[in-house]
């Protein structure tokens, strides 16, 4: 399996229903966890926690969240199936 034919199949099973309910579990436990995944010393301590924090961190991380939660992919709209 090449790189493109897994891309396929992940879009594909994010299309799914059951792909909806994964991308909507994935973005609770980001939303649940960003503000006490910012206190820890070490994720405040790497050049990219840093990064975070200074541009809201836990704010940045549950926009993130929703983002990944409301997204729906193309093959959802069209009903499309990737070529195999």
């Amino acid at each position: 399996m090449d790189v493109g034919e897994a891309v396929d199949l992940a879009k594909e099973y994010l299309a799914s229903e059951r792909g909806r309910q994964a991308r909507a579990a994935v973005a609770a436990g980001m939303i649940a966890a960003a503000p006490l995944v910012m206190r820890i010393p070490a994720v405040r301590a790497h050049p990219l926690g840093r990064l975070l924090a200074l541009v809201g961190g836990a704010a940045a991380v549950v926009k993130a969240a929703e983002l990944l939660r409301d997204w729906e992919p193309a093959l959802a709209r069209t009903g499309e199936a990737p070529a195999r």
